[in-house]
């Protein structure tokens, strides 16, 4: 794929029409497209798409704008679940309200679906027991803290644009000093935030024909790292058109999805399938690693880790990892972090301790790894998987208290010196009792003239 006229398409959601995939693909030079993590399409295409979607945007490759991820896809999908925000139309709600690209990544889902992470992106919206009421989590600089407050669907999107802003303006700034901020641009003091309680992690990739609530049958396909070829992307688009289906999903595991299927056509899409070789039954190992579609020297990796451990036998059984994933937070309790040193492959692998991605915090299983090093590593990981104890309360995450009492020393990363709140900076103007986060912009160390935005809380 050429990088150089590489671009995303952009569809919060990832939803999409049949008419928006001919259209991709109507060129002469274009062979098909791959899909990415962000419910994103990755498409080599000579110039811009024109006539998509309303919301469908375009960017350059590297990403600006992240796409938004939303679990609408999953709606009505799992019999179990009942989603209020896809029930009563709140994802489109949403959706609609943002009249600006945002350069922060969001997600927004429900807690009880399982087929999209839900710490993916740096503000994370999670739908909360209350129909029309909105947890936030954010992520920054590694550090996940649920906000104190609730919002309303008709907030989301003022409250992503108004932390972009203040992030803007600095680069540096807390989770908790964003909240402060948060709380004061936006009437939110009536709709106090719980704990986030999330039920037991449940891994289901929803391959293949499932039936869906209202007795329709729901498509999921995957493509294993591979590109989704022109023949096949026009084939499948007509053949929603024929049936009236005029929507479409590409999910956050990289799938094509097909909702509202008729059973009385199962047997044109099943044929579809089969007369391009698409396989609906993917192993267990394959749909188990998360890796950049666009990296190709991690997915090589991948398949020769996988080669390499079915020898012996390597059972996941919900067991995800990631090679190489843009952020950290992408849905894998296990990251191999890979590097080249003098040509050879070294590796680094992260986990964590529950197996539980929903948890925060790493640990480190091995630095330097080679590639028989990294294979022992990652069978001992597979053996502490299978041999946890198992939470059945599932995860609860508490929100932070505004209250609390701010960091009262901060430490220069550069020359170590510290500010203490109670001395203050009395030769540069500043008051003893003076809190770091009130401290001008334009405040540096006194012995290194360091950015006061790169001091650290201790």
């Amino acid at each position: 794929m050429n990088m150089k006229n590489l671009l995303t398409i952009n569809a919060p959601g990832g939803m999409l029409t049949p008419n928006d995939l001919l259209k991709l693909v109507e060129p002469e030079g274009v062979d098909g497209f791959i899909l990415g993590r962000r419910q994103n399409i990755l498409i080599d295409y000579p110039g811009t798409p024109q006539e998509l979607s309303r919301r469908v945007n375009v960017d350059p490759v590297p990403l600006v704008h992240p796409n938004i991820i939303c679990s609408h896809a999953s709606g009505g999908i799992d019999l179990e679940k009942n989603d209020w925000a896809y029930i009563n139309e709140d994802y489109q709600t949403i959706f609609d309200s943002f009249t600006f690209k945002p350069t922060l990544s969001v997600s927004i889902c429900s807690f009880q679906q399982s087929m999209f992470p839900l710490f993916s992106s740096k503000l994370n919206f999670i739908a909360s027991n209350i129909e029309g009421l909105w947890h936030l989590v954010i992520m920054l600089n590694q550090e996940r803290v649920l906000l104190p407050h609730l919002f309303k669907t008709t907030q989301v999107a003022p409250a992503v644009q108004a932390m972009q802003d203040f992030i803007a303006n600095d680069q540096f700034i807390t989770s908790h000093h964003l909240a402060e901020l948060l709380e004061a641009s936006l009437p939110l003091n009536e709709n106090k935030s719980a704990d986030l309680i999330l039920p037991p992690l449940q891994n289901r990739d929803f391959e293949g024909f499932t039936p869906m609530k209202n007795g329709r049958l729901a498509l999921n396909i995957f493509s294993n790292h591979k590109p989704w070829k022109k023949e096949f992307i026009r084939d499948f688009a007509n053949l929603a058109k024929e049936h009236d289906l005029n929507r479409l999903y590409v999910t956050a595991g990289r799938s094509l999805l097909m909702k509202h299927i008729s059973k009385k056509d199962l047997h044109s899409w099943e044929a579809l399938l089969g007369r391009h070789n698409i396989s609906i039954r993917h192993s267990e190992q394959d749909l188990a690693w998360i890796v950049p579609s666009h990296k190709s020297n991690s997915i090589k990796l991948k398949e020769q880790v996988i080669q390499e451990l079915n020898h012996e036998g390597f059972a996941c059984h919900g067991l995800n990892i990631a090679i190489d994933p843009r952020d950290s937070d992408c849905g894998a309790p296990i990251i191999i972090n890979t590097s080249k040193n003098f040509m050879s492959l070294s590796c680094r692998v992260i986990y964590k301790p529950s197996f539980d991605y929903r948890h925060s915090g790493f640990k480190t299983a091995g630095k330097n790894l080679n590639f028989d090093e990294l294979l022992t590593c990652l069978r001992d990981l597979q053996q502490q998987f299978h041999t946890r104890k198992i939470d059945s309360a599932g995860v609860r995450i508490q929100p932070i208290s505004l209250e609390d009492n701010q960091p009262e020393q901060y430490q220069c990363p550069d020359c170590l010196s510290e500010y203490h709140k109670n001395a203050g900076d009395p030769q540069n103007g500043i008051s003893p009792g003076t809190d770091f986060m009130d401290l001008p912009k334009s405040w540096v160390c006194n012995l290194c003239e360091c950015s006061k935005l790169k001091f650290q809380p201790i």
